[in-house]
Formats: C-alpha cells, sequence, structure tokens
C-alpha cells in the first residue's frame, strides 16, 4: 500500500507550456497565438502583452486521431488497404517506402491540405484579430502538417516548434519559475 501526500500542484492550460520556451517572442508581440496540436485534440491560447486570458483558449477536436481514422475508413473502404500511423505520416513526408498507387498517396496529402484548411478557417472565425497575430505551432501534429499549413495564406504569419518535447520542457520551466 502507497500513501502519497500532494503539497502543491500547478495547473497550467495545454498551449501555455510553450510560451515559458519562447520569452522573446512573447516579449516582443502584443498579441500571440499558440496553437498545440496533439493526439485528439487541438488547444490554442492567445497571449495579450505576455498574459494569458482564458477567454482566449479553447480546445477543439482537431487532433491526430480524427485526421488518421478519417485516412484509414476511406482508405479501406475504397481501396481495401489498411494503413497505419507511420505509414500514413511517411506518405505525409514523403518518405513512404511502402508500395502504393499514387492516387492512395495522392488522396492522403489532398485530405490533409483539406484538414488544415478546415483547421485554419475554423481559427480564423473563433479568434478576433487571428491574421494579424504571429502564431505558434507546437506538438506533433504540427510537425506532422506543418507543409501544408504552410500552403495556407491564412498563416503567413506561423513559426513551428519541431521539438515534439518541448511541452514537458516547457512544463519543467514554468514549474522552475513557480518554485522561485
Amino acid at each position: 500500500m502507497y500513501k502519497i501526500n500532494i503539497k502543491e500542484s500547478y495547473i497550467f492550460p495545454q498551449a501555455y507550456a510553450i510560451a515559458a520556451l519562447m520569452k522573446k517572442k512573447v516579449a516582443e508581440s502584443e498579441q500571440l497565438l499558440i496553437i498545440d496540436i496533439g493526439g485528439w485534440t487541438l488547444d490554442y491560447m492567445v497571449l495579450t502583452n505576455g498574459r494569458y486570458n482564458m477567454s482566449g483558449c479553447e480546445s477543439l477536436e482537431y487532433g491526430m486521431i480524427k485526421f488518421y481514422n478519417e485516412v484509414q475508413n476511406h482508405c479501406n473502404t475504397m481501396y481495401d488497404i489498411n494503413l497505419n500511423e507511420k505509414q500514413i505520416d511517411s506518405i505525409l513526408n514523403g518518405t513512404c517506402k511502402i508500395k502504393l498507387d499514387d492516387e492512395i498517396k495522392y488522396y492522403i496529402c489532398n485530405l490533409a491540405q483539406s484538414y488544415c484548411n478546415e483547421i485554419a478557417n475554423t481559427l480564423k472565425e473563433q479568434i478576433e484579430g487571428f491574421r494579424t497575430m504571429p502564431i505558434v505551432f507546437a506538438g506533433g501534429g504540427s510537425v506532422t502538417f506543418k507543409p501544408f499549413f504552410k500552403k495556407n495564406s491564412l498563416l503567413v504569419n506561423a513559426e513551428y516548434v519541431e521539438d515534439v518535447r518541448a511541452n514537458a520542457k516547457g512544463y519543467k520551466a514554468l514549474y522552475k519559475i513557480m518554485k522561485k
């Protein structure tokens, strides 16, 4: 039997951890949009003068699992082929080593572009000033979708955090700040 006593805890919005790693960007931006795409959700947060406002934070169902499920269902139904997530990722990043018809690869990349365009349009509708503020993408989904986001004219002012462990590092930095 174990007994655990928790003396203190800190809770931060999901995308806030990235801000801890980007102090200079946060300081120089009147407003900054941080978008974190993970497995189940896309979490975003607007920082104004370095501070978050809970009304500018939301979690949307645009995670990678939803995208993978769409691809898998369509490919299974239309092409009688079962692709796993790694295979789908390899198609998206151009390193696919399995034999597939170009039609299937084209479909998957086209679906990724449509998915990213849908994300951009949804964010534009939900976030006031979306087109005028710098955007920081983080999370594994952002890395996977980077080439497709770069093709969207709504996202010209975006940069990408390539380290998929950035959130963990950011939370560690936030913890250290809170302990001071």
